[in-house]
């Protein structure tokens, strides 16, 4: 007789039969009577040759404990209905009926030469309190419906197949080889004969595949991922490892090998689960039951410690905990209540999450109990896959996508197809010869406007296998509000006012964004990632932020800060809006914060010759030359160390709240002064020359935050006056006095004109918020001098008291003006050098025309210029000095 060698599965399925047990289930479990379940058991249609028109066997029964085979002890036996098929395959079913919350346990057997060999007891095991949760020899098969079917394997005469997916990696440190595999496998399903007596024999050799081979352990099987850690190595050698699968039956039947050499390293982790309970009474305990070297959920348990603050904890390292790995897990309320499932459209039942080293080779999980947050790719996008969009224009629908930076995974291209109704016929349009794995949009051109056309995406893995295809997207050419994504419903705003913050990096080109944890959506519960996009316009609505580009994907937190840094934006001080999103329920609904701009820095060592440049009077990172404003720090400028340079323009200064008040106030001001040359150009952003220059040591400290601390060399700053309307000639720079809210021009400084580059360059020793400005004019009379500071205090400290070096400044003068200066007894102290200057005004040092330091008291001064023909030709004041 032909040996049987195509392993049949074993099924549980609900039957018609088995519905109308299920209505009664429902009216007996309202009565103390126990309620009552039925089953079909056997073997599905796919079963040929002679083997499989051998009558089965079904034979099992509720008993208290496992059966004995050498006591016979067996209450029933059932014979499977044989079926022939119209395809010439059979299949074997019986009814079971059985009673939830018993525990059945069985076997089967065959009659002829190829019966199955000594038996191997399974369990079968259906809730009491959920009739669709059902577990097979421990390994749980939870259904979510009534109807529902689960296949069980067995091999029944024939040996089990190789182990799947043998792969092998290096730990971080070199101390050990993870090897690692999988169960054995029919449609997904585990065989189930490896259990219970079964496992794995593992062999291994530093030669080749077929010498020197030797046995160095077995492992007991079980319904899940395998590990297996060979301590007993030499670093830097070449081994060669083999391993064979083996079922429960006496003797038993040994599988081919499996084959692997170890080649990469993996990082593995510690994880931290932290479970907050706060919200449940009566806690005693909490566990925690998932796929880590355990059956998974059953019987596998991990206790938590209370933490004391409403949360509990547990600190866990495995081999199946490394970077990249996928962990499934539930928890577990005082040893008898698991928290609900989880919805499948959120990839449930079970918790998943992806593990990523955070530091120090630590990740950290906070949960709420019942309250899920999933961190792999949404079930209803592709794998890999974050966003998608469609972007109609006129006879044109442009399809984008991006990779999830967050993922682990690699695919070898994308496949789009497009249909002209949700669910019709789809037409794939683009396959992975035309979107290759580094290509993120495609634009379709067969399309015609006022058509409605939905896209559907998917990806291929390096493997062969195409992910599944995500959810639609609707485009109406040229309509563009139609290209929202059905799943990707913008919610009302759940960021709270001011809810994101921003600020420079480390590094040259490097931004840290900062937001706090979004407030919960009633239905789906708290945010399960954030998606940060920037841009170089302000983000919105869902349309705008899909056409941002992406900085990253941050899984969500319970509670507190959350935080992405950027990679490099550009080195010349790119301003970027970043936005961010919080997705609830794998894109079914999202929400989006307010946009912030950020501006990125140049960093700089103060022993080279360095140059800090601004290329963009607005937003992004603008790439030309001349640059719109540069500082030019020369060696030894500052104390030695890294520095990092930042130069903000008009546009980025009037949305900053710390500076947009200061400058609105100094404009107006400026605007009012008839005698102030202000130019309203520099209200605009494509014109203005008002720039921001900070430089700021390692600790973000603003090293010109202190008054009297300046720059050890002279430092150039530029500034373009493209777009002033004005000649260069007449143009002085101005400083903003950010205590008073005004401009200063800086009267000492001859700017230099480069008037190739359209550029004024001029020298300083201090970096603030400069622009450019028309020269004041002098006063036409008199009738408007004013003194500053009253009183001067030269040696109290206060800037705004004045010292020497400042003096005392007249300002509203003619251009011919005078002053002469008298103690109260009407004694003339000074008159030698106080002429009015170009602009109308005079600084005086307090000093007498001896040269020497005047004392405290009240001064009378007196201010003439004859040469005026109309208006007042003559000023008294006084002005008070205190030493």
């Amino acid at each position: 007789m032909k040996r049987f060698r195509n392993f049949p599965p074993f099924t549980i399925h609900y039957s018609l039969f088995a519905i109308r047990y299920l209505l009664l289930t429902i009216a007996y479990c309202l009565s103390p009577i126990p309620c009552l379940s039925a089953f079909e058991l056997g073997t599905p249609a796919g079963e040929t040759g002679e083997f499989a028109t051998q009558q089965k066997h079904f034979y099992g029964d509720y008993i208290s404990a496992a059966p004995s085979v050498e006591n016979n002890v067996w209450g029933s036996s059932s014979t499977m209905v044989f079926t022939l098929l119209p395809d010439g395959t059979t299949s074997h079913l019986s009814v079971l009926n059985i009673i939830p919350g018993n525990t059945y346990y069985y076997w089967f057997e065959s009659q002829g030469i190829d019966e199955q060999k000594a038996p191997a007891f399974r369990m079968l095991y259906v809730s009491s309190s959920s009739p669709g949760y059902v577990i097979f020899d421990g390994a749980p098969f939870s259904t979510n419906t009534l109807i529902s079917q689960v296949t069980v394997w067995h091999n029944w005469a024939g040996p089990p197949p190789a182990p799947l997916n043998l792969t092998s990696f290096w730990s971080a440190d070199n101390t050990f080889i993870s090897l690692e595999w999988v169960t054995p496998q029919f449609s997904g399903q585990s065989i189930l004969d490896l259990v219970y007596g079964g496992g794995y024999e593992i062999e291994r050799s530093s030669v080749s595949f077929s010498e020197n081979m030797f046995f160095i352990s077995s492992i007991t099987a079980i319904t899940s991922n395998i590990n297996y850690k060979d301590y007993n190595i030499v670093t830097d050698t070449t081994y060669y490892y083999r391993v064979r699968a083996y079922d429960a039956y006496r003797p038993p039947l040994y599988s081919t090998f499996a084959t692997t050499i170890p080649e990469t390293r993996r990082t593995y982790l510690t994880v931290d689960f932290i479970l907050d309970v706060s919200n449940l009474k009566d806690v005693k305990s909490i566990s925690i039951v998932g796929d880590f070297t355990t059956p998974t959920w059953y019987p596998g348990r991990l206790s938590l410690s209370n933490r004391g603050d409403g949360t509990w904890g547990l600190s866990w390292s495995d081999v199946s905990m490394y970077t990249g790995a996928e962990i499934k897990y539930k928890y577990l309320l005082n040893d008898e209540i698991y928290e609900d499932d989880m919805p499948l459209f959120l990839g449930g039942p079970n918790r998943v999450a992806v593990l990523k080293d955070e530091g120090l080779r630590r990740m950290t999980i906070k949960d709420n109990w019942s309250v899920w947050t999933p961190t792999i790719t949404p079930s209803n996008l592709p794998d890999f896959i974050v966003g998608f969009s469609a972007e109609p224009r006129d006879n044109v629908v442009r399809i984008s996508w991006d990779y999830d930076p967050f993922s682990t995974g690699t695919i070898a291209g994308y496949l789009l197809r497009r249909s002209t109704s949700p669910g019709g016929y789809a037409l794939v349009i683009a396959s992975t010869n035309v979107l290759g794995p580094s290509t993120y949009y495609f634009i379709d051109t067969n399309v015609l406007n006022y058509n409605t056309y939905y896209y559907e995406l998917a990806a291929m893995r390096l493997d062969g296998n195409l992910t599944v295809w995500s959810y639609p997207i609707k485009a109406i050419p040229p309509t563009e509000g139609a290209s929202v994504p059905i799943y990707n419903v913008v919610l009302d705003t759940r960021f709270s006012v001011g809810d994101t913050f921003g600020i420079f990096g480390d590094r040259t080109g490097e931004v840290n964004f900062k937001w706090d944890t979004t407030s919960d959506d009633p239905q789906y519960g708290k945010a399960n990632k954030y998606v940060v996009r920037y841009s170089t316009f302000p983000v919105t609505d869902a349309a705008k932020f899909r056409k941002a580009r992406v900085a990253g994907v941050v899984r969500g937190q319970a509670e507190g800060h959350h935080r992405l840094t950027t990679l490099s934006l550009g080195e010349n001080c790119p301003g970027y809006y970043f936005v961010v999103c919080a997705v609830y329920g794998s894109w079914h609904v999202v929400s989006l914060s307010t946009s912030t701009i950020v501006v990125a820095p140049k960093q700089f060592n103060s022993s080279t010759l360095s140059e800090i440049r601004k290329t963009t009077r607005k937003t992004g990172n603008v790439v030309y030359s001349p640059a719109v404003a540069s500082v030019s720090v020369p060696r030894g400028a500052f104390p030695r160390g890294e520095y990092l340079g930042v130069i903000r323009n008009y546009y980025e200064l009037s949305i900053d709240a710390g500076y947009s008040k200061k400058i609105s106030d100094a404009n107006k001001l400026s605007r009012s002064d008839e005698r102030f040359g202000y130019l309203l150009e520099n209200e605009a952003p494509e014109s203005s020359s008002i720039f921001a220059f900070d430089v700021y040591d390692v600790s973000r400290n603003n090293y010109f935050v202190d008054a009297d601390k300046s720059a050890k060399k002279d430092i150039t700053v530029s500034i373009s006056y493209d777009g002033l309307n004005i000649p260069p000639e007449e143009l002085k720079v101005g400083v903003l006095n950010e205590k008073n809210n005004f401009w200063r021009i800086l009267k000492d400084i001859k700017p230099e004109i480069d008037h190739t580059n359209k550029v004024v360059r001029f020298k300083t020793r201090n970096l603030s918020v400069y622009g450019l400005f028309k020269a004041p004019s002098p006063a036409s009379d008199l009738s408007n001098v004013k003194v500053y500071p009253n009183p001067f205090k030269p040696t109290d400290g206060l800037a705004e008291t004045g010292d020497y070096f400042t003096g005392i400044k007249f300002i509203n003068l003619t251009r011919n003006a005078k002053i002469r200066i008298y103690n109260i007894a009407g004694e003339l102290v000074r008159d030698k050098d106080m002429n009015a200057n170009e602009f109308g005004d005079c600084r005086w040092n307090a000093k007498n025309d001896d040269g020497e330091y005047i004392a405290s008291g009240v001064y009378v001064f007196v201010v003439k210029d004859d040469t005026i023909t109309a208006g007042q030709k003559k000023f008294i004041g006084k002005v008070g000095i205190v030493r």
